[in-house]
């Protein structure tokens, strides 16, 4: 790649300005156009995996050999840039959530000093913690055969949006995840997932079984 095309290959990965505008023009938006940001930002945030896995790679994969030298079959500067997209990007998804949260119960008391319908207040609520538009944190991989999780319906492959109130913000490297099977032993556990572009809903119990673990299957982050 001579510099022009990594110029240019630099500025189609980067970030959209209006899109930087809006963020840093946060205080001052008011919820729907909030709620429109995260969207935006979600939006953006697969956009940047999506340029990832065109240059075959992930957030984990490794961009030096072993013996410690920069890889020449990888070009660096785009990944570095795109993964500090993300960074930036994942930062900016949660201020906005933030946001949304406090900017909830005032949207909530404005709707109702105009008499509107409770129906409109729910969907209000739903909007903050929409399944379907938030990204999967992590992947289901190795489901044994009359495991819990087989006979719940998993596959591998199977991409996890939410595991019980556990989602992309919240996992904490997956240990909530852990955590969450313990409490909920031989308790039902809703999980969205995506596959093939759905969004299944799987009711999962953990227990013992003749295999290892509770689950029957490995759970690791994307």
């Amino acid at each position: 790649m001579n510099k022009l095309e990594a110029v240019a290959s630099t500025e189609n990965n980067g970030i959209p300005n209006a899109l930087v505008s809006r963020v840093n023009d946060l205080p001052h938006l008011g919820f729907s156009e909030v709620s429109q940001l995260k969207k935006d930002i979600e939006h953006e945030l697969e956009r940047q995996f999506d340029l990832l896995s065109l240059n075959n790679v992930d957030l984990n994969t490794p961009l030096i050999t072993a013996e410690g030298f920069p890889r020449d079959d990888l070009d660096l500067v785009t990944i570095r840039l795109i993964k500090r997209n993300v960074n930036v990007l994942r930062n900016d998804l949660r201020r906005v959530i933030e946001r949304l949260e406090y900017l909830l119960p005032l949207e909530f008391e404005s709707l109702q000093r105009q008499n509107s319908a409770v129906q409109k207040l729910e969907a209000l609520d739903t909007s903050l913690v929409d399944d379907d538009s938030l990204l999967a944190f992590a992947k289901v991989v190795d489901v044994k055969i009359g495991s819990p999780s087989h006979e719940a319906g998993l596959q591998s492959d199977d991409l996890i949006v939410k595991f019980g109130t556990i989602h992309a913000l919240n996992h904490n490297n997956l240990y909530n995840v852990g955590k969450l099977v313990q409490q909920q032993l031989n308790k039902e556990i809703s999980l969205r997932v995506k596959r093939d572009d759905e969004i299944i809903t799987i009711q999962l119990v953990p227990r013992p079984w003749q295999g290892a673990g509770l689950l029957g299957c490995r759970i690791i982050r994307i």
